[in-house]
């Protein structure tokens, strides 16, 4: 083992008391202590450089010119460097400078997160990922840690995290901004090749002077045992020359080395117990005093102690100063040699070294990229690379917390730039004003081709295009939500064949002017209502500004029987709204306006300049709503708009309300209407009925009916009464005359033409 207890240099030549030294032993001493000297002047070197030159045939000293570019060739007027050293321990500096700033071993470490973020690393390489391995403080429902997941497309919800094999932390959710909580992992430099120190790197100074200076433990002081040793037991770590922050000497679970146990160096800890420790490896320093005890024995005792002796220190022990040992836990030139080593690399975690950010990286905007050159640094947080969009776009195997790869802002689609000389162009002119003055189209927006379809915006007609530019393509707008038209001017749908517009809920058109459907076919909207109770085609307008709700224009050419707006089922039509052609008589095969001709002394016929609109409807009668009295008189059915009075019934109104009895007025409720004359709050619809004014609706009749009798009311129902055989009172109580016969006594549904005799 190198450094043993082998002496270099042994001066032989001894005196007895009284004697004379004679010349040859003088000689002797002189010739031993020049060589001593020599030897040590030959490791140690001329500290001054007062041997230059090296050699007569060269000027060429130790280290190369300052600056010196290659073998051969130094700037101009510089020289080799002299050493210039005054003292070697000075210029070696104090050995606890070499104190790691992280120990070797398996271990557990804590550190704090970071606030209000949803990516961050750990500050060191995980020695493992396992969940039992990993932990954080804030784990309860609604934080940032609650689930851990091993994939990290598989986010579910808020809490969700997952972390990497170099410790790259995701989360669903930003930490806490004031008190994100700590992680604890475990860490190994030693599968980092010791990280910020070489592997088996120990400390020097044993503890560290700041330790002492700021009133930590310094090594304990045993007690005596047979030979007059004293154990001397290393401390744990509590402080160091900075800790973790950089802004404290004082250690806390935040720093890897807080708390660990500091043992001897490596090449002392292969002793065995009770060998003597050589010189040179190993000192006891009185911190309180600074008296180093140079001549004292050494003794290993253990991976954590020594023992001492020859020297008694028991009077500083009894006064309570402070020691530590010094030894040589971490060299020089094996830490510039892993210094060396650890240069070579590509910041991949390797050596332990933290990931870096991509804010800390710089030349991401060099050019040049275009006619401009490169582009400029963002203003917009994390753009670092504002020239970039993802080549390959939208990527599939993302989750919802990284909106499953989709633009999270504007895609902004540029000008064409305004053109200087041949081939400039003005900075800025990418993007226009807002109010449309730039007479200038925008880029496409293209898919497949440039010319086969896209869209793109004209500057001077503030007009933007849709296109699809081939011979039958489409433009298609489809949706299960809600599709919106939102525009101050007018829309425009513009097609040779059919303008068709499908939305599984609302279909919204906001225009401030009027929307212009242009086309060959025909317009369809098919808005299919997924939600009871809302209108599957609704119009809004401002009444206080709008002369109409809704106007549908039909050209001066229309005929008889074309149907301005139709009601149909899969079983066909149910009504509508239809034209009267101007052109048709409206009296007989004549006229409508009757005046004498002057001329011919005949009968002139005048058609009406207009036509007009008729409603058509299979239902049959105008009604309105009637409070009911008191709903406790009936036995309701299930009706939608109508509180439930079976179909036929006769009832009586008084007091702006309708009666199970009499007196009031009796009347027929209706299922049937064409029309209802007055609306009521939908709220109040269940607490009224439909009474039909006239028109044709079903009555409960008891007894047989003829087709053409009178009914008149009975109770809640009406018989029938010939016309031949009718009294007068009873023609006075006619409510209308059956159109529908029944033959059987029991009761049954007529039709009645309600108001007819």
């Amino acid at each position: 083992m190198a450094d043993k207890l082998e002496q270099g240099i042994s001066v032989d030549v001894t005196f007895v008391d009284g004697e004379t030294p004679s010349a040859a032993k003088l000689s002797a001493i002189t010739a031993q202590m020049r060589n001593a000297a020599d030897a040590l002047e030959r490791a140690v070197g001329d500290i001054h450089d007062q041997s230059y030159p090296y050699s007569t045939a060269t000027k060429e000293r130790l280290s190369i010119a300052y600056g010196r570019s290659d073998d051969t060739t130094s700037l101009s007027g510089a020289d080799g460097r002299p050493l210039d050293i005054a003292s070697i321990a000075r210029l070696i500096g104090p050995a606890s400078a070499l104190n790691p700033g992280l120990l070797p071993g398996l271990r557990d470490y804590t550190e704090d997160v970071p606030a209000d973020t949803t990516a961050f690393s750990f500050r060191y390489p995980p020695a493992s990922i396992a969940p039992w391995d990993i932990s954080f403080t804030k784990t309860a429902p609604g934080e940032a840690f609650q689930t851990r997941h091993l994939d990290a497309s598989l986010f579910t919800g808020a809490g969700g995290y997952y972390v990497d094999g170099d410790g790259r932390v995701s989360t669903a959710q930003a930490t806490d901004a004031s008190d994100p909580g700590t992680v604890t992992y475990k860490i190994d430099p030693e599968s980092w090749f010791g990280g910020p120190s070489y592997m088996g790197g120990r400390f020097n100074v044993m503890p560290g002077p700041n330790q002492l200076s700021a009133g930590g433990a310094g090594c304990a002081i045993g007690a005596l045992d047979g030979q007059n040793r004293r154990p001397v037991t290393l401390p744990t770590v509590t402080h160091s020359q900075m800790n973790e922050s950089m802004d404290s000497v004082t250690l806390d679970a935040t720093d890897p080395n807080f708390g660990e146990q500091l043992v001897l160096p490596a090449v002392i800890t292969g002793y065995t117990v009770g060998d003597v420790i050589p010189s040179g490896f190993l000192l006891l320093k009185n911190w309180t005093t600074g008296e180093v005890y140079d001549t004292a024995t050494y003794y290993y005792n253990g991976e954590k102690s020594v023992l001492i002796g020859g020297v008694d220190i028991t009077a500083e022990v009894l006064r309570g100063d402070d020691f530590a040992i010094v030894t040589v836990g971490t060299d020089i030139t094996t830490s510039v040699d892993d210094l060396r080593r650890k240069m070579r690399h590509a910041h991949d975690r390797t050596f332990g070294e933290p990931l870096v950010p991509a804010a800390s990286l710089t030349d991401w905007t060099a050019g040049p990229w275009g006619a401009r050159g490169g582009y400029v640094t963002s203003a917009i947080e994390a753009n670092y690379a504002p020239q970039y969009l993802n080549r390959y776009g939208y990527q599939s195997g993302e989750n919802l917390f990284n909106d499953y790869n989709c633009m999270r802002g504007d895609l902004l689609i540029g000008q064409y730039p305004v053109s200087v000389g041949e081939d400039g162009q003005i900075p800025g002119k990418y993007v226009g004003t807002t109010s449309g003055t730039t007479t200038t189209t925008s880029y496409k927006l293209a898919f497949s081709h440039p010319d086969v379809a896209y869209m793109y915006m004209d500057r001077q007609t503030n007009t933007l295009h849709m296109v699809s530019a081939i011979t039958g393509g489409a433009v298609e707008i489809e949706a299960d939500g809600d599709i919106t038209l939102d525009s101050e001017d007018d829309i425009l749908l513009d097609a040779v064949d059919n303008v068709a517009v499908t939305a599984g809920t609302d279909f919204t058109v906001a225009v401030g002017n009027s929307i212009n459907a242009q086309v060959t076919n025909r317009v369809v909207f098919d808005c299919l209502s997924t939600t009871a109770g809302n209108p599957a085609f609704y119009i809004s307008a401002d009444t206080s500004t709008a002369d109409s709700i809704l106007e549908l224009a039909i050209d001066g050419n229309f005929s008889t029987g074309e149907r301005f707006v139709e009601f149909a089922d899969d079983g066909g039509r149910l009504g509508s709204i239809r034209a009267v052609n101007a052109s048709a008589p409206a009296f007989g095969t004549s006229g409508a306006l009757y005046a004498w001709d002057s001329s011919g002394g005949g009968l002139r016929v005048d058609v009406p300049a207009g036509g007009g609109a008729q409603y058509v409807s299979g239902n049959s009668d105008f009604a309105e709503y009637v409070l009911v009295g008191n709903l406790d008189e009936w036995e309701l059915e299930d009706c939608e708009v109508q509180a439930g009075i079976p179909v036929g019934t006769i009832v009586y109104v008084r007091d702006m309300a309708l009666w199970r009895d009499g007196p009031g007025s009796p009347m027929l409720v209706s299922r049937q209407a064409c029309i209802v004359g007055n609306a009521v709050p939908e709220e109040m619809e269940k607490k009224c009925e439909l009474l039909s004014f006239i028109g044709q609706v079903p009555a409960m009749c008891h007894g047989p009916c003829e087709s053409g009798d009178y009914l008149i009311p009975e109770g809640n129902h009406v018989v029938a009464v010939s016309p031949d055989k009718i009294s007068f009172t009873e023609h006075l109580r006619v409510i209308g005359t059956a159109w529908t016969s029944k033959t059987s006594e029991e009761p049954g549904l007529v039709l009645c033409a309600v108001g007819k005799k």
